[in-house]
């Protein structure tokens, strides 16, 4: 917006420190004052000249909190070595293909690139992977985008034919209406036009309707507090929205009105204008139109709610799974430690114990902890560093290799959050710099590395060169689709290997915002530069986590809910108008006889053939459509026998209960009034 971008000689080591930053910066900290570039600013304590601003939109890819952008260069040094090891080793590169590249000569081209580097001196495994960047931001995006869009398009099938077959049953009042018509010389096209245009004026009414919803629909998913929603306050309802939903519009009358109005066109002139009655007995062969539309409401239904219930499920599985953690009253505090101030690890160190050590001083807080802020449950990171077991076979010319997931932390981790230990002992205060080095595994690593021995008193080598001791075993997880090995290791033996990203860790009853200005005063006093980041609950951040999921499951739910009422309103339509053709019919088995609980049986008996009929063709259409959903499952099959057996059990019982009413009235009339009116 102001400014330009970064100049090739600026992405050199020892170029000039430059700066771009993002609008947010720039209104907040800068006054949006005009004239800034060229400006100095100091980040980290150091000079920087500022050379752009970002226009208001736009978003770092994959990161929404990236408000100050540099050149990689000024910190090859850090990110290189730091007292001669190795520590960064993922790096997400942006390029573009020449014409005519496809993306898989690119990964072939890159690993061969990949294959002639120098290997660093622990061996890791490094692999390459190639991805276009719209499918990197946003592939997981595209398919819950395509099961929202598919169950959105199940629930206007379910309203088409819900208005189809009341549209029907109105106009089997009207038979002797458009009997009369068709006698005094009105043509078909003439009366499949004057029944059309009444469904247009419906559906025009209904769009109208619609996209006074609309707003308040984006309205309200903006508002939701997680899942990035306040997005969907920037999506406008404009020419584009209003032409697609207007073009959906014939689409609409002729699902809805199209086949009533031709199925009573055709109308029989004799039959029609012969009787009294407004109802019409005798037209029954109409009937079997109304079943067939309540049975594909209901298979619709089905489908629609199989899914919803899928996906309630995984998130459930997601989020409430047990994960060897207990989240109540732990508050977690980010702070982002200045590469530059901290690049001496013993400072670094002093800095994390003061602010442990004033913590605890705090009133309402019980406990204390450090570790890396990526790494506190639900846990960012993958296991992607190598790690030797002492005494293990070791294979020709390589060392043997595990992938590990290394967490720094204090003593009292495992404290606040009751991770439960399996076996030796946890981390003390005692395991200190100058102590020997100890590690702590979780389940996931004693299992795939120690299944048939017990892993205390091994030693084992990370990306240094020190061996550690294995002391312990605890049950930890993550959120992730699988668990993974971690080693915990005490941060204050970790020297070298920068805790970036610190989080420290609370336990207190009170919420955040009420012990928020002491923990930032503890901050200040032992560092009054250094800034508080972020202040969250455990459960905030594991909520967090499973925004996506929760988000789907909600909409697929509402879908399904009021698919659901539309498809049983279409059931009791069906059992009324059953009911109004054959009102003689059961004034006669009334007036022989009959019970109330065989005139019942006797009308719910065709409502309910109907509805096992669709509940079959639902289940098979379930079967059949699994496959789109089933990559955004955890922990459940898309053909969990439990979710199909509850679903069609609601459904079945939904159908009994819509045509309940119709029966109970039936069963109630007194046949000589029946028999009178008709």
């Amino acid at each position: 917006m102001l400014g330009r971008n970064f100049t090739r000689e600026e992405d050199i080591a020892g170029g000039e420190r430059v700066a771009i930053v993002s609008y947010r910066f720039w209104r907040d900290r800068l006054g949006a004052a005009a004239r800034v570039t060229g400006k100095p600013i100091r980040i980290d304590d150091q000079p920087y000249v500022l050379v752009g601003v970002l226009p208001p939109k736009f978003v770092f890819p994959g990161d929404s909190d990236v408000q100050i952008i540099t050149p990689l260069a000024k910190d090859e040094a850090a990110e290189l070595a730091r007292d001669g090891r190795v520590l960064t080793i993922i790096h997400s590169v942006i390029g573009c293909l020449k014409p005519g590249v496809t993306l898989r000569q690119a990964h072939d081209d890159i690993a061969a690139i990949q294959a002639h580097l120098p290997v660093p001196p622990f061996h890791p495994t490094i692999t390459i992977k190639a991805l276009g960047l719209r499918t990197y931001l946003f592939g997981n995006e595209r398919l819950t985008a395509s099961v929202l869009v598919a169950g959105a398009l199940l629930f206007l099938l379910v309203a088409c034919a819900n208005l189809g077959s009341l549209a029907l049953a109105q106009m089997l009042k009207r038979e002797r209406e458009l009997a009369m018509r068709r006698a005094l010389g009105a043509s078909c096209s003439r009366l499949v036009a004057q029944l059309m245009a009444e469904n247009v004026l419906i559906a025009i009414a209904a769009w109208a309707l619609g996209l006074l919803l609309a707003f308040g629909i984006r309205n309200a998913l903006a508002a939701m507090p997680s899942y990035d929603a306040s997005l969907y306050a920037e999506l406008p309802i404009d020419a584009t929205v209003l032409l697609f939903t207007a073009a959906l519009l014939p689409v609409v009358v002729s699902l809805f009105g199209l086949v009533p109005a031709l199925r009573m066109s055709d109308v029989r002139m004799d039959a029609a204008i012969k009787t009294e009655q407004p109802s019409v007995a005798g037209a029954r062969h109409h009937y079997l139109l109304l079943s067939v539309i309540a049975a594909a409401e209901i298979a619709i239904v089905v489908g629609l709610s199989t899914s919803a219930v899928l996906t309630v499920r995984s998130f459930w599985n997601m989020r409430y799974r047990d994960l060897g953690i207990q989240s109540r009253h732990v508050i977690v505090a980010t702070l982002n430690l200045s590469s530059s101030k901290y690049k001496d690890s013993r400072r670094e160190l002093d800095f994390i114990g003061q602010i442990l050590m004033n913590s605890k001083s705090i009133p309402g807080v019980e406990q204390a902890a450090v570790s890396i802020a990526t790494e506190i449950p639900p846990g960012a990171w993958h296991a992607t560093n190598t790690v030797r077991i002492d005494g293990r076979p070791l294979a020709v010319n390589s060392r043997q290799k595990a992938l590990m997931r290394p967490q720094n932390v204090s003593a009292g981790y495992f404290n606040i959050l009751h991770i439960p230990l399996l076996a030796g002992r946890l981390l003390r205060d005692s395991d200190a710099s100058h102590a020997p080095e100890v590690v702590v595994l979780n389940r996931e690593f004693a299992r795939r590395y120690f299944s048939h021995e017990n892993g205390i008193g091994h030693r084992l080598m990370g990306d240094s060169n020190g061996w550690y001791t294995i002391v312990g075993d605890v049950k930890s997880s993550g959120l992730s689709t699988a668990p993974e090995p971690i080693v915990y290791t005490p941060y204050e033996q970790t020297e070298g290997q920068r805790l970036r990203e610190l989080g420290v860790i609370l336990q207190s009853s009170l919420p955040p915002s009420s012990i928020g200005t002491m923990f930032r005063d503890v901050v200040a006093h032992a560092d009054p530069e250094q800034p508080v980041s972020k202040l969250e609950t455990i459960d905030d951040r594991l909520n967090n986590s499973v925004a996506r999921p929760r988000f789907t499951a909600a909409l697929l739910t509402g879908l399904a809910v009021l698919g659901a009422l539309l498809a049983m309103i279409g059931v009791y339509g069906l059992a009324s108008c059953r009911i109004q053709s054959q009102v003689r019919e059961i004034a006669v088995r009334q007036a022989l006889g009959a019970p109330p609980s065989r005139i019942i049986a006797h009308v719910m008996r065709s409502a309910l053939v109907v509805s096992a009929s669709g509940l079959l063709c639902g289940l098979l259409l379930t079967f059949s459509g699994t496959r789109l959903i089933s990559a955004m499952l955890f922990q459940v099959s898309p053909r969990d026998p439990v979710v199909l057996f509850s679903v069609a059990v609601c459904v079945l019982g939904s159908a009994v209960a819509a045509c309940l009413l119709p029966a109970l009235r039936a069963a109630g009339s007194e046949p000589l009034s029946s028999l009178r009116e008709t």
